[in-house]
């Protein structure tokens, strides 16, 4: 009564939203009812000694004396009898055999694979919420708990992660000999534990710690609980199961709780008896479990035609001969099936036949290699062959018992199992060696890099003030964060690359950062990012970052605060006379800004003179901005902007345009100003009013030397409350959010926040012919060249999709307009394969930033 009313109660806050110490005291009663329970059972309790009449038998009596016999001669039928000593020294070798093979093919530290670093970051994620509300409604709570410990005491890494799931890969081996036990014979038990240690998806799962992993443990466990007819205490025995199994169920995902719930449910149905003992002690200690999926409303749904669809190819994988000792345990599985369907009421074969068939249905309805669903099924598989292998061995000794003495043939049989092993042992290493893609292996490299530079920063009170940018998709990855150790939290100089206000770094005013020391962390393969980190700062040498088998994942280009700084400015030559001319025939070459000059007595040249300045110009914002010039009486000055062969005249003092104003996108635009003084000299400012600011020279922080005449216009939308249809076509409905000049096609900080976008450019053939255009996105996409639909699709919350179109294009410039929506996780790459050349990203440089109607002809 007392765990019910906890029960109760803590649905009754969660249903209220409260957390915290308001959880605390239902959790309280909770678990002390629980205890009380247990302890309430295992105490000895006397009963009442009635006499009985000699030689009396009841139906109960005979069962009882029947039940004690059978185990007994079936002890002395056994052919294979093995002392406990040598068992436990052949399960101690299969540990060892397994875990050694886990850790060889994960080559000591391999990278995160996806849904590892996704659970692990989630564990992190809770650890520093601190919730326990949250605790509870997520998604496999005692993996939370258990890894959120681990964090705890070592701190977050991949090496902490790597090694838990080797320990609980080892504890599923020892829990699963114990179930074996129940089911076969000990020799039989060993036999099955071996298929096991090889089997190529548990060495996978010992070397990802992933839910399930605690899942199959805790289901071995299990089973291993429930009592023999003949032991003693059974009632405390179906206690500790209806423990078990009630902590196994905290173990599951969400796409499996219903049905392991079901299977813990229906296990006793082969034995009434333990019924009451059993559903007590495993109602009470899934209480919470059972409040939070009510909650949540986590209920399964499985499609028939998917089950149907699948089932033939699972029928096939099990006999694949690729893998001998995977088809070998398929094939076993298919007889230990066959043989309890033979016999249903056999005592403990029923939980096995109900498990096979319970776990079925969300493993043929998830993605095929999927770890989480299809690992609980593939250990019960493994236990249904040790259940066929039982019975072909005791029947082949006993046989062969008049010829060949029965131990010789469990010898002979781990002699066969051995040189299968041995001769599939490649094919074991290949299935279950790293499943991270080389993009992980990137990330999980640039997060070891992060954390170790992270040690000497100013942010955990070193001496290093530099400021590290790092692609924003590779910043977020979970492979990256789990392997940063948790720094990425409480780095503030650890900032997400943005290349329009990054290339060149532009600093304060402008952002809220100090200038200082940068580092660009880019992944080998992102090659236009690093083309124009190049063009940016072309004396820049990067530092290769290694993975951990020393192969180039990743390069950090250092750049100093001198060189960033040395950057800013408007590069200018000055000229003597009324006309400029070539860089041999400027007299004075400076870098200029703020663009105020005061000259008085001291020009720089004897008037007349002339100016020329060629740069960039960084709009830190969209928006209208406006110009004036200031200058002597007779003095000229012409103040451009854009790209050269499309330039716009913002101030052209001949036409007497000396104000003017203009809508900008943020970003760099090329500018160029020219200046002619008076005869009698005088001085000169180029004034700019940013949108909402005041009248002010043209600051040198939003002058530079470097190029802007790369990239795409990217317009940004907002995500209202009530976004129209997922309609891509009708993105100009929603509120602009912002509008972009953006040297690099890549996944900014201002995705996330987008409901959509559209980049538009000029794009460059440079020879005439066909070109295969390639997208990867998370979301839904549509690519526009020269006004012809060429890619269109994806999904508004599935994963990534792939498409692949041609086009005849000829050598000259076309237009491109992507239209992309993002997904839950956004991301997404164009690349293309021209003419005689290799499938790649497209340089940026074969981008100009131009409408439609501009015409570069």
């Amino acid at each position: 009564l007392g765990g019910i009313a906890g029960g109760g109660w803590l649905y009754a806050a969660l249903l209220g939203g409260r957390d915290g110490l308001s959880l605390a005291g239902p959790l309280l009663l909770w678990a002390v009812s629980v205890a009380a329970v247990l302890v309430g059972l295992a105490v000895p309790r006397r009963l009442p000694e009635t006499p009985a009449p000699a030689g009396a038998w009841s139906v109960d009596s005979a069962r009882r004396f029947l039940q004690s016999m059978l185990p007994r001669r079936a002890k002395e039928d056994d052919p294979f009898p093995l002392s406990r000593r040598g068992l436990l020294i052949g399960l101690a070798a299969l540990v060892l055999l397994g875990m050694g093979l886990a850790w060889w093919t994960a080559r000591a530290a391999p990278a995160c694979a996806p849904e590892t670093c996704e659970f692990a970051l989630a564990s992190l994620d809770l650890l520093r919420q601190g919730s326990l509300r949250a605790y509870l409604l997520s998604d496999a709570p005692a993996y939370h708990l258990l890894l959120g410990l681990l964090f705890g005491l070592v701190g977050p890494s991949l090496r902490a992660v790597q090694w838990i799931g080797l320990a609980v890969g080892a504890s599923t081996l020892i829990a699963f000999c114990c179930a074996a036990r129940t089911f076969t014979r000990s020799g039989s038990a060993l036999l099955a534990t071996f298929l096991l240690a090889l089997a190529p998806w548990h060495v996978t799962l010992s070397q990802q710690f992933v839910p399930s992993s605690l899942l199959l443990l805790g289901m071995f466990a299990f089973l291993a609980a429930q009592p023999r007819p003949d032991a003693p205490g059974r009632e405390l025995r179906w206690a500790l199961a209806g423990l078990v199994g009630g902590l196994t169920l905290y173990a599951a995902p969400k796409p499996l709780t219903f049905f392991v719930w079901m299977w813990l449910i229906l296990v006793p149905l082969w034995d009434r008896r333990p019924w009451p003992t059993f559903l007590l002690t495993l109602m009470l200690v899934t209480l919470p479990r059972l409040a939070a999926a009510v909650l949540e409303r986590d209920m399964p749904g499985l499609a028939a035609g998917a089950l149907l669809q699948e089932t033939p190819h699972f029928l096939a994988a099990l006999v694949e001969p690729s893998i001998t000792l995977f088809a070998l345990t398929g094939m076993l599985a298919l007889f230990g099936l066959v043989y309890l369907l033979r016999f249903p009421r056999w005592s403990f074969g029923w939980p096995l036949l109900l498990a096979a068939l319970l776990l079925a249905g969300p493993a043929l309805a998830a993605p095929a290699g999927s770890l989480l669903a299809w690992s609980p099924l593939l250990g019960i598989m493994t236990l249904l062959a040790g259940v066929a292998l039982d019975q072909i061995l005791t029947t082949l000794a006993l046989v062969w018992k008049p010829v060949v003495r029965p131990a010789r043939v469990l010898a002979g049989s781990m002699v066969l199992l051995l040189l299968l092993s041995l001769g599939a042992m490649p094919d074991v290493v290949a299935s279950s060696g790293p499943t991270a893609s080389p993009e992980t292996a990137a990330q999980t490299a640039i997060g070891r890099y992060l954390a170790q530079r992270f040690q000497n920063s100013v942010d955990n009170g070193g001496d290093d003030p530099s400021l590290f940018l790092v692609p924003t998709d590779v910043l977020r990855a979970p492979a990256t964060r789990l392997a940063a150790e948790g720094v990425l939290a409480f780095a503030k100089h650890i900032l997400p690359l943005d290349p329009t206000v990054h290339l060149p770094f532009t600093g304060p005013p402008f952002l809220d950062v100090e200038m200082a020391d940068l580092v660009y962390v880019i992944p080998a393969d992102d090659l236009p990012l690093r083309e124009a980190v190049r063009q940016v700062y072309p004396g820049v040498i990067p530092e290769p970052i290694l993975d951990e088998e020393g192969a180039p994942a990743a390069a950090a280009y250092p750049v100093s605060q001198e060189t960033a700084t040395a950057l800013q400015g408007l590069p200018t030559l000055y000229f003597p006379g009324e006309e400029a001319g070539g860089l041999e025939e400027a007299r004075l070459t400076r870098s200029e800004g703020p663009l105020h000059f005061v000259w008085g007595d001291a020009p720089p040249l004897e008037s007349p003179f002339t100016l020329l300045g060629q740069g960039a110009l960084f709009a830190p914002e969209d928006g209208v901005y406006a110009f004036r010039a200031v200058q002597e009486s007779g003095a000229t000055v012409r103040l451009a902007l854009g790209d050269p062969a499309l330039p716009q005249v913002l101030l052209d003092s001949r036409e007497a345009r000396l104000e003017t104003e203009v809508d900008l996108a943020q970003g760099l635009h090329p500018l160029r100003l020219v200046y002619t003084s008076a005869p009698q000299g005088g001085d000169l400012s180029v004034q700019w009013r940013r949108p909402g600011g005041k009248w002010e020279p043209i600051p040198r922080q939003a002058l530079y030397s470097a190029p802007a005449d790369a990239g795409l216009l990217a317009v940004y939308y907002a995500q209202g409350e009530q976004d129209p249809a997922p309609d891509l076509n009708r993105l100009e409905e929603a509120p602009i959010l912002q509008r972009r000049r953006e040297p690099v096609l890549m996944e900014t900080p201002l995705l996330g926040q987008a409901g959509g976008v559209i980049w538009q450019a000029k794009l460059a053939a440079p020879i005439e012919g066909s070109y295969t255009f390639v997208v990867e996105a998370r979301g839904l996409f549509q690519v526009w060249v020269d006004g012809v639909p060429l890619l269109a699709g994806g999904n508004a919350t599935g994963p990534s999709e792939v498409a692949t179109a041609s086009m005849l294009l000829t050598r000259s410039w076309h237009d491109v307009e992507i239209r992309y929506r993002p997904g839950p996780a956004p991301g997404f790459s164009l690349r293309w394969e021209p003419p005689g050349v290799a499938m790649g990203p497209i340089p940026a440089r074969y981008f100009a930033p131009l409408p439609a109607e501009a015409s570069l002809a």
